[in-house]
């Protein structure tokens, strides 16, 4: 919408915009004078209505799998991924470590799944969003 404003004078009210007029001093079709008008309701209202949300941040997965290692009981394959998260490229190193490791590779992403949640859990919680919880 910013673009329909270009044309209009510094400080011009968005809600005196004659939205008929809009289309016509754009050449733009006339059916559009109702999709931009809500456009701009929409647009106008968004830092009212809708909040940032976080990215996953790459220390939540690096700690996530450091935890993981600690859950797991083969002490060969604890090493190998305890070795993998320990230089760059841990991530991808990880994963390789738990290839050939199916049951575990599973436990891995049920682990990983269930941080996640628990950290939109408690963000939603932080912004005061109550969310209903499928299993």
């Amino acid at each position: 919408m910013r673009q329909v404003y270009e044309g209009l004078p510094q400080g011009t009210d968005p809600d005196a915009i004659d939205w008929l007029q809009v289309p016509r001093e754009h050449d733009w079709p006339e059916w559009m004078a109702g999709d931009l008008e809500q456009a701009d309701r929409v647009e106008r209202g968004i830092a009212s209505r809708f909040i940032h949300v976080p990215s996953n941040e790459s220390h939540n997965g690096y700690r996530d799998m450091a935890d993981f290692v600690d859950t797991v009981k083969n002490p060969r394959l604890r090493g190998q991924l305890d070795q993998a998260i320990s230089s760059k490229g841990a991530f991808r190193r990880f994963k390789n470590a738990l290839d050939c490791h199916d049951s575990e590779r599973q436990r891995w992403f049920a682990f990983k799944w269930e941080r996640q949640r628990e950290r939109i859990r408690r963000w939603l919680e932080d912004e005061g969003i109550q969310a209903s919880v499928r299993p």
